[in-house]
């Protein structure tokens, strides 16, 4: 895996566009991302498309891509590679790598008007964009 590309330095511009781009940009930043990491980003993608805009809590959102994640590994023994650890509580998908992966197709933001989120620091609102 590229690890290099997922935890480069970014400017906070990155995430704040995130997931405002036109369809073009969505293609080109497509493009931009490294092969490895593709599978995992489409279906990232597709499955926000597929739950938004139902989807209003970035945490259901997370554990939804990882059964989804978890069903493909052992269903079909297809890897997306989905960057997770545990903690106490179950799995745990950081919101940003969800940016970072999807080179920023896919947005989230975090501040007090989303009461839906409930959780707190880092959580970052699914914000959804268009398909690719």
């Amino acid at each position: 895996m590229n690890d290099d590309w997922l935890t480069r330095n970014l400017p906070e511009s990155f995430f704040t566009e995130a997931g405002r781009h036109s369809a073009e940009k969505f293609k080109s930043l497509f493009k931009e991302i490294p092969d490895e990491y593709k599978p995992l980003a489409y279906a990232i993608i597709v499955l926000s498309a597929e739950t938004a805009p139902e989807m209003k809590r970035c945490q259901e959102f997370r554990q939804i891509l990882f059964l989804t994640y978890k069903s493909l590994l052992e269903e079909n023994k297809i890897d997306l590679k989905l960057p997770h650890y545990w903690y106490a509580d179950g799995v745990m998908i950081n919101p940003e790598w969800i940016v970072r992966i999807t080179n920023g197709i896919i947005g989230w933001i975090c501040d007090d008007s989303v009461e839906e989120c409930l959780m707190e620091g880092e959580c970052r609102y699914f914000k959804r964009g268009e398909k690719i």
